[in-house]
């Protein structure tokens, strides 16, 4: 499996531990769909993408201004 980082380079997780989270997130103990789950992980993901290309777009702006 492969290993994901966050942007700083630390806490490794696997693609299993990341599909066991949303697992959880996703679906009750009976195998139901969870909406207010689902909602809540979907809400997260867009902050955090958002933040993201905030953190992104930060760092062009500053080599763009950075001396060669």
């Amino acid at each position: 499996m492969a290993a994901h980082k966050n942007i700083s380079g630390k806490h490794p997780l696997s693609d299993e531990d990341i599909l066991q989270a949303v697992y959880r997130v996703c679906f009750s103990p009976s195998g139901e769909i969870n909406r207010d789950g689902v909602d809540a992980l979907i809400t997260t993901l867009d902050r955090r993408i958002s933040d993201l290309l905030d953190e992104i777009i930060h760092l062009c702006e500053f080599q763009q201004s950075a001396p060669y």
